[in-house]
Formats: C-alpha cells, structure tokens, sequence
C-alpha cells in the first residue's frame, strides 16, 4: 500500500479526540494551525495531520504510541528552520520548542549534557560561555559530531549564505568555539584529505603516509606531463 493511501485510512478526528483525552498538553486539529505548520524556512508545503504540542517529554511518548495505534506517521519540530523541508510533512506534528526547550543538566567532568527536545542554539551560546568547549579542551566524539554542522555553518562554509540568514556570528560563544576547533591539527588534517578543490596547499588527494600532509599537498606536488601541458594551453588562452 503506497504512503498516501494510508493516510486517506487515518481516522484523523477520532485521532485527535484520543489524543486529547490522554494528554496533558495542547493538542490542535484545526484548519488554522495545520496551516501555520503546513511550511518551514523553505519552500515546500505539506499541510500536517495535526500538531501536539507537549508539555513533558511523557507527552510526547504518549502521543507518538498513540499515533502509533491510528497508523498515523510523526513528525518531530523544533523551530521550523529548515531550508529542505525537513519539519514539514502529512504527519502528526510534535512541536517541541514551546514548552520542551531546556538545558536541564551540563556534567563537565562526564562531558554530557541533558537537553530536551526543542532547545534553541541561543541557550546552547549562552551555556557554551561558562565552558571553554562544548565536551572540553581535548578533541572528542561529541566535537567531532557537533563541529562539522555547528562549526562549518557558524563559520560559512557549509551552505553558501546560510551564516547570514541565521546570523551565526550573533552567536559570539559558538562562533569562538568552531574558530578554536578549526585551529586544531587533527581538524585541519580531515578537511584536507581528498579535497579536490580550492587552495592547492589545502588539497591532498591521496593520504598514504603521515608524511604527506607536508610533503604530499597539491602546491608541493610536480606536475604530470599532461597537467603541463594543460597549464600551458590555459595560459595562451589567458
């Protein structure tokens, strides 16, 4: 059975009557809030099911069981800034920033943190100003999984534009962090490795020896025969 055939089959006002006897928190199947949920920051437009808005993480496992029983999909949104039309679709929506936004715990010497669902970056900043790095000093797991989002975006590099339309650099802590993680070797080392464009001294095409991130970069590399020509024949065209 294809996916929209099974939506025509969720009963959605016996849904949303289920879901307001067994929750605790605002639960809306009106025309005007399915419209304001029907979009994000992009351009695409799927107008939702429903939206759930909980106050407690239970809230959320309740509703999702619920759906669950109703063969309705979920879909899970936080501030409904994507530019891909990720936190839209014909789905239950969670909107968890409303209520469900906290940092609830930070453990230094763990390097953990307890977050619910929708926190925003801007309490992320704030927290990020009392330590030196998201999961300490050192190189970790958690720099490794924040920093190539976190860090590239904050410093420009992943989507053309996208630091000023969410004016990144407003975000002083999260912009100092990926500056000093952009600094470290281990880092600099990843971005090069086969890279095929740019700087010639930030390309390494093939990674076969510790050596070869200083001897091996394209700026140190002599050219073929055919690269020659090549730059000879552009030259003259020049």
């Amino acid at each position: 059975m294809r996916v929209q055939e099974s939506l025509h089959m969720v009963d959605s006002q016996r849904l949303a009557v289920q879901l307001q006897n067994e929750l605790q928190c605002e639960v809306r199947f009106d025309d005007g809030m399915r419209a304001a949920y029907a979009a994000d920051a992009s351009n695409y437009r799927q107008v939702p099911i429903g939206v759930v808005l909980p106050r407690t993480i239970d809230d959320g496992a309740r509703a999702v069981a619920t759906c669950a029983r109703f063969g309705a999909p979920v879909l899970s949104r936080g501030g409904g800034t994507s530019l891909a039309g990720q936190t839209c679709n014909t789905a239950v929506v969670l909107d968890w920033s409303k209520y469900c936004n906290a940092l609830v715990s930070v453990d230094v010497e763990r390097r953990t943190c307890v977050v619910e669902p929708g926190i925003v970056l801007d309490v992320l900043n704030r927290r990020l100003a009392e330590h030196e790095f998201v999961a300490g000093p050192d190189y970790s797991i958690a720099d490794i999984a924040i920093w190539p989002w976190y860090g590239g975006l904050a410093l420009g590099r992943n989507y053309p534009g996208a630091d000023e339309f969410l004016a990144t650099r407003e975000y002083e802590h999260v912009v100092r962090w990926a500056r000093a993680i952009d600094t470290r070797p281990a880092v600099r080392r990843g971005r090069i490795v086969n890279k095929l464009t740019g700087d010639p001294a930030e390309q390494l095409h093939e990674r076969h020896d510790a050596s070869d991130f200083e001897l091996r970069t394209e700026d140190k590399v002599p050219l073929t025969p055919a690269q020659e020509d090549f730059a000879a024949v552009k030259d003259d065209a020049i």
